[in-house]
């Protein structure tokens, strides 16, 4: 029981993490391959968990339809964080993965950032990185470009930050 006047320190945030393969923890068995989401608390500071909810194969659509974006708003608190990297899997031809970079794309991450927003959380928007697969000529193509920029101008509209990977794994 703690005396009058005593407070116990705050808890630090949890940074949540939605997103398909780019974000994943993969098994030990596939290393390697590895999601960012896999090594971020290398990079932060000790006491602040990653829960990383993302999963291979997801797009924006299928994480919010088949309920992981649910999990997630019931779980996170004021003050905690959500970083979504969609696009990757948004891009690919199949029809019930499929987004559309300028339609509904950006309506299923304003649903991402108002229900953080609602539980008082702070919403990130996360560019997903460019594969590493080349052309027969050796370029890296890019495959995926629309979605970045879609996802840059949901971040404006929304005044979100916004971590632009796909860039700087472009340029790396």
């Amino acid at each position: 029981m703690l005396s009058e006047g005593t407070h116990q320190p705050p808890r630090p945030p949890r940074i949540f993490l939605a997103g398909g393969s780019a974000t994943v923890t993969r098994e030990a068995g596939k290393a390697p391959m590895t999601g960012w989401g896999q090594v971020l608390h290398l990079f932060l500071t000790p006491g602040i968990e990653v829960v990383n909810c993302a999963r291979a194969g997801a797009s924006a659509r299928t994480f919010h339809e088949r309920g992981r974006l649910d999990w997630i708003l019931a779980n996170i608190a004021p003050g905690d964080y959500l970083l979504m990297c969609f696009g990757i899997n948004d891009a690919k031809p199949e029809e019930w993965l499929r987004t559309e970079a300028y339609g509904d794309f950006p309506v299923h991450l304003r649903a991402f950032i108002d229900g953080a927003r609602e539980r008082n959380a702070h919403p990130v928007l996360v560019s997903p990185p460019e594969s590493d697969t080349y052309d027969v000529h050796g370029n890296l193509p890019r495959s995926i470009t629309e979605y970045p920029m879609a996802m840059a101008d949901v971040a404006a509209e929304c005044g979100v930050p916004y971590i632009d990977l796909y860039n700087q794994s472009r340029h790396w």
